[in-house]
């Protein structure tokens, strides 16, 4: 089934048609986007301009086409849970209904009045005791169990982005947490089914998803990203934002080492006539603290308390951010030497990418025993991917 997709970051909205067919985008396009602030809609106004531009860039007919978004933020937590359910009578193939109500089980949680359910993701299931099972439809048993990860949102953020999303003409259908949906898109089969961690590091946001054995284990989204890092410059160095990021996109580098110290760069600073020289080390070691402490804060979101549970796990690396280089040997040494590569899409983002293949090739959906029609009350199925 087609699908209008947006993965909405804090300097770009991107907009494509998922084929129905695994990833594949059947037409992208991505827009220069400020309205958003660490994942959050700040502009309405700039951010309904970007979806209508990104979607007439699109030059095809999406009418009436289901709208599905990432959704990222620090607002955006993931909580473990379990459910359970006693197979009636004893040993009993357990059908797709008795999957059903385990995984709305596990979903059975009181939040707080600010906070709103976006979607479950089962990691596994457990059949009469013995873990692992990521099938259990057809096996005989008396005793069902999962284990669950909980996507929640801030009620207000999630409100005023559907709000957003009305006033440039669609209605989201689906929201899909950012950190899974890149996840999807940057890593590959192989790796998804063995262990893999995969960092998005966007302008203001840095999405960071663990996977074992072909499921979800860890998600975060971090209120830091490549922004930060031009922020850093500007104060640092006593210059304006964008003279901070021109200077980050000619002559930056995340690992000092690798930088000459006969390597100068022109910086004009705030308030002086004539640019004036700096060694291109000293840009360096600036950038290289703040993609060590992003780098650390993403170790610390997958290792879910367990330090060292982590170690080495390979990582994948997406995002604007990643194409700085130096930013994979600073990730590298922080995760324990775990192997790095850099993942940049041709076309749109990893995230839109992984939207696309998390609709088209899940297991189909279950809503909550409560019937309802809201994307609130829908989740897919990683373990079949």
């Amino acid at each position: 089934m087609r699908s209008l997709l947006f993965d909405l970051g804090d300097t770009h909205v991107s907009a494509a048609i998922g084929t129905g067919k695994g990833s594949s985008l059947e037409s992208v396009a991505t827009v220069p986007c400020a309205g958003l602030k660490k994942g959050v809609v700040a502009q309405s106004a700039a951010v309904v301009e970007a979806i209508r531009s990104a979607v007439s860039s699109l030059d095809a007919d999406t009418e009436g086409l289901p709208v599905c978004v990432t959704l990222s933020g620090a607002h955006v937590e993931v909580m473990p849970t379990q459910g359970l359910k006693l197979i009636s009578p004893k040993n009993r193939a357990i059908t797709h209904h008795d999957v059903m109500e385990v995984v709305n089980h596990s979903r059975s949680i009181v939040l707080p009045a600010d906070r709103e359910q976006i979607h479950i993701v089962p990691r596994g299931f457990r059949v009469d005791g013995r873990a692992g099972v990521t099938e259990p439809v057809g096996e005989p048993a008396f005793r069902l169990e999962v284990e669950s990860l909980l996507v929640t949102a801030h009620r207000e953020s999630v409100r005023i982005l559907q709000s957003t999303f009305e006033t440039a003409g669609y209605s989201i259908d689906r929201l899909v947490m950012g950190a899974l949906a890149s996840g999807l898109g940057a890593a590959n089969d192989k790796e998804l089914r063995s262990s893999v961690i995969v960092i998005d590091l966007g302008g203001g946001v840095t999405d960071v998803s663990l996977f074992r054995d072909g499921a979800l284990a860890a998600a975060a989204s971090l209120p830091v990203g490549s922004m930060s890092v031009t922020q850093d410059v500007a104060q640092l160095l006593k210059t304006s934002l964008d003279e901070a990021e021109r200077l980050k996109l000619s002559h930056g580098n995340a690992y000092p080492a690798d930088v000459s110290e006969s390597v100068t760069a022109e910086v004009q600073q705030l308030g002086q006539p004539v640019p004036r020289p700096m060694q291109g080390r000293v840009l360096a070691e600036i950038i290289e603290s703040r993609v060590r402490e992003i780098a650390r804060l993403a170790k610390q979101a997958v290792e879910n308390g367990r330090p060292g549970s982590v170690a080495g796990v390979p990582v994948v690396l997406t995002g604007n951010g990643a194409r700085l280089p130096g930013v994979d040997r600073v990730v590298a040494i922080t995760f324990g030497d775990s192997s790095v590569r850099t993942m940049i899409a041709t076309k749109g983002t990893a995230a839109i990418s992984g939207l696309a293949a998390y609709i088209s090739q899940t297991a189909d959906e279950i809503a909550p025993s409560e019937a309802s029609a809201s994307w609130k009350d829908k989740f897919k199925n990683l373990l079949n991917l």
